[in-house]
């Protein structure tokens, strides 16, 4: 669960109050300045290429403010506060709840639930097996719940992200096979059934990332 590169930058009580300080003005609280000063900058991957590290601000204190919706493989939590090189392709997350049951609270879950994909990270592994050269990298981070006064680790955040000399060829790639979907990259949140097991088959294609804490 990588437990030692969590961050805590605020205290549950904090953290509480800036959500129903919002929810009183009727505001989304990711909007706000004060929310982001208390995200922690985690490194997500070190680029294979050229050694920089893709870093992103996100909210491990709760599952609350996770979603899959709209990310699209642009970015792990959030599109702002995210800084990489130009060698990424994509960026992918995926929440294991340990067979915890979130609740619906100012503390956990928003009245909406939740909206994440797999459990388990998978690749797409005909990009892997094709003669364009490419990387992925996998990283964890705990998400924790909110347990009396504590930040608590209970869940696992699983992040792949895939690199190459050269994005475009790949991204044309992807949009060749996605041609008869919506968007090619509906394929990162729903693996087709036909060759489902490569796709979760990470052992042939990852490098595991070795991340550091970013402040």
């Amino acid at each position: 669960m990588n437990e030692s590169l969590l961050q805590m930058k605020t205290h549950p009580d904090v953290y509480v109050k800036i959500f129903q300080e919002a929810k009183s003005r009727r505001a989304h609280v990711g909007d706000g300045d004060v929310y982001w000063s208390l995200i922690p900058l985690y490194g997500v991957a070190r680029c294979p290429y050229c050694d920089t590290v893709y870093t992103e601000k996100m909210d491990t204190y709760t599952l609350r403010q996770w979603i899959v919706w709209g990310a699209d493989g642009f970015c792990i939590f959030r599109m702002k506060h995210k800084s990489h090189c130009s060698h990424l392709v994509y960026a992918q997350s995926f929440t294991n709840l340990h067979g915890i049951i979130p609740q619906t609270s100012d503390t956990e879950l928003d009245g909406r639930g939740l909206s994440l994909t797999s459990e388990v990270p998978h690749v797409v592994p005909f990009l892997l097996e094709s003669d364009l050269e490419t990387h992925s990298v996998l990283h964890s981070l705990p998400i924790c719940r909110i347990e009396g006064d504590q930040f608590v680790p209970r869940y696992t955040l699983s992040m792949v992200t895939m690199f190459a000399p050269d994005p475009e060829p790949v991204l044309t790639e992807l949009g060749k096979w996605g041609a008869d979907m919506e968007s090619w990259r509906s394929l990162l949140t729903f693996p087709p059934r036909s060759d489902y097991e490569d796709w979760y088959d990470l052992e042939p294609s990852l490098f595991v990332g070795h991340s550091q804490i970013f402040t």
